[in-house]
């Protein structure tokens, strides 16, 4: 029997990638899952395919919606076990091309709408709990254009180690996923959809992984059961990395 069974989990950036993965696997698993989207359109289209999962609208933009996420989970949801902190965005640019409204927008998601979706969820969660935080091997890998994504997530990342620290006073754990290149509509959506496109880019970023390949959001998705599991006791403030050798190698 799964140690999710039953379990209640709450994923934040549940409509797509990482997080709709995570949803899947966790809901076949057996836990109760409540997805947040960012918009109804993305949240109803996830919720097909989710069996028995609940979903509400949280736009890490809005504030007024980020501190209303516990009060709104809680109607549902009475307890979490399970916070999936997921929710983020990226833009690549080089300096140059970068702006400040999109510097804005990542820093927004990325930090603040993190920081303060935790908050709001971290009342609802009992001794024993688990939360996972979506990081990235940005911060620790120099790469043309992800100055600004990679600030945000090694911020992420710093959130993490000082969470822990506080949140262990309650019994909580919290730890993080740092995935490399994952195969996701981010670079469908860089080309405006052309698929062509995307697959090219995903093969030029597969020959910079010393395995030579990008993951799959399922991939990921173990790496997050593995981190809210019997098995992970033991880890607190630490990251796993799953990135094909790409920032050791």
């Amino acid at each position: 029997m799964s140690h999710l069974k039953d379990k209640n989990v709450v994923i934040t950036g549940g409509t797509k990638g990482i997080g709709l993965a995570t949803a899947l696997h966790f809901s076949r698993a057996g836990a109760n899952v409540l997805i947040t989207g960012s918009s109804e359109a993305s949240l109803q289209s996830a919720l097909k395919q989710l069996p028995n999962a609940e979903g509400l609208v949280c736009d890490l933009t809005d504030m007024a919606q980020v501190m209303s996420l516990g009060n709104a989970t809680q109607k549902t949801m009475p307890q979490v076990d399970v916070l999936f902190a997921n929710a983020g965005i990226a833009h690549f640019r080089p300096l140059q091309e970068m702006t400040e409204a999109l510097f804005d927008e990542m820093m927004q998601v990325n930090v603040k709408g993190l920081y303060f979706s935790i908050q709001q969820i971290e009342p609802l969660m009992p001794s024993g709990s688990a939360i996972v935080v979506t990081a990235s091997i940005a911060p620790r890998k120099g790469q043309i254009g992800l100055s600004a994504y990679g600030a945000s997530k090694g911020a992420a990342r710093a959130m993490v180690r000082n969470l822990a620290a506080e949140l262990t006073q309650k019994n909580i754990r919290i730890n993080c996923i740092s995935p490399g290149p994952v195969v996701t509509d981010i670079f469908s959506r860089m080309v405006d959809g052309d698929e062509v496109e995307a697959k090219k880019i995903l093969d030029r970023i597969a020959s910079t992984v010393p395995q030579g390949r990008v993951a799959t959001a399922d991939e990921i998705a173990h790496s997050v059961e593995f981190l809210c599991g019997p098995g992970s006791e033991f880890m607190l403030g630490t990251e796993i990395t799953m990135d094909g050798g790409k920032a050791e190698l």
